[in-house]
């Protein structure tokens, strides 16, 4: 069951101009509402280029987009593509079929992938993160498991 958080409450969570991750953005609607909410800048990691076209194309400057899945290893892999992009998934899906048995898995496509900790320490430089909103389709072990030192240093 999903809960619906309000990004009003994220906001007073975390300081002005937050450092705030949003993984597996699919259109950037999150990301948007973040980043108005929070008032700062938001790192968006979408790996299917469908999906990576719509958020670009919402063309805000305080979008940061990154074209890859975070997961526990540094490279290319295979993601799982349906016929509801939000149910793309870099791994195999299961329950997920029994659950949404209209969600139909079609095809798979090369994407690439890297770690949180390779991220943040290539590019944030190692430095805190405020708030990290995720949405990994099942793959949420390989994303904990690739953030083992991040995770330390985030704060939600």
């Amino acid at each position: 069951m999903m809960t619906n958080i309000s990004k009003t409450y994220i906001s007073s969570l975390i300081p002005q101009g937050a450092m705030i991750l949003d993984v597996g953005a699919y259109d950037g609607k999150d990301s948007v509402e973040l980043a108005e909410a929070c008032n700062t800048m938001v790192n968006c990691f979408e790996p299917n280029p469908e999906s990576y076209k719509k958020i670009m194309a919402r063309d805000d400057a305080r979008l940061t987009i990154w074209p890859y899945a975070l997961g526990a290893f540094h490279g290319k892999c295979r993601m799982n593509v349906s016929n509801h992009p939000q149910s793309d998934s870099i791994k195999t899906p299961k329950l997920h079929k029994k659950l949404f048995p209209d969600v139909v898995y079609h095809d798979s496509i090369e994407i690439n992938i890297t770690t949180l900790d390779g991220w943040n320490h290539s590019v944030n430089k190692g430095a805190a993160i405020d708030f990290i909103w995720t949405d990994v389709n099942g793959a949420e072990a390989d994303f904990l498991i690739g953030g083992d030192e991040t995770l330390k240093v985030t704060d939600f």
